[in-house]
This record gives C-alpha cells, structure tokens and sequence, in this order.
C-alpha cells in the first residue's frame, strides 16, 4: 500500500472515530435528559454496563487502516462494555467493522465463528485490557 492511500485511510479512521464520539455524546445527553426514555427508572440515568467479552467481524470489503491487509473472515475479541468495546473498535478500525456480538455460554458467538469460518485477528495490548 503506497503512503498516500495509507494516510488517507488514517485521515479516515480519524473522522469516523470523531463522528462516533459526537454521536454518542448526543445519544447520551438524550438519554440522560429526557427521564422518560429510562421511565423505568424513574431518574433517567442508566444503569452501569456489565463487563463482558465481545466479538467484532467485518465484512468483504474491509481492509486494515493501516496495513491494508483484507479482514474478511476474520474477527477480533475484545472485553468491555458494551460502548467502550465498540468504541475501541472505532478506535482501531474505524467504522469498518461488521457486526458486534457477545461472547456468550451459550455459544451464540462461537456458532458464528464455526459457520462463517472466521479467523481471530489478534490485536496487541488487549489480553488484560477492559474497555469501559
């Protein structure tokens, strides 16, 4: 991959990640200031997320921002909420990621693993990592 496209897909990693942090600031602030979408709770404040194990798969054509390397069929695990998983992922890739499942018992995420024939993509620094 030659330096220009590699700095382009940075440029664009970084835009998509600035994007999703100024969504998810808007979904919060909504969220936090209308009771009446947690009326459940009364306070309108949402509950801590657990912490758990997630998986993210991309699609045919993803490629890494930074190498340029294919990531179909491939998939990465990460722990953490809900959110700060996802928004590890926007971290890393950007919005070019497929699909986010939870690592379950029950083995939902390992029958998508077994059926689409995915691969881990392993990523450095996460082994004893949460995102939050």
């Amino acid at each position: 991959m030659d330096d220009a496209l590699r700095k382009q897909l940075q440029e664009d990693a970084e835009v998509d990640y600035q994007q999703a942090l100024e969504d998810d600031a808007a979904i919060q602030e909504r969220v936090t200031t209308q009771p009446d979408v947690c009326s459940d709770m009364g306070s309108g404040v949402l509950p801590e997320e657990p912490i758990q194990d997630w998986i993210f798969t991309f699609g045919y054509d993803h490629v890494n921002p930074i190498t340029g390397e294919t990531l179909f069929k491939r998939f990465v695990k990460l722990r953490g909420t809900y959110v700060g998983a996802r928004m590890e992922m926007v971290r890393r890739f950007g919005r070019r990621f497929a699909f986010q499942y939870p690592l379950d018992e029950a083995g939902r995420s390992t029958g998508i693993i077994m059926k689409f024939k995915l691969t881990e993509l392993e990523l450095q620094n996460t082994t004893s990592r949460t995102y939050r």
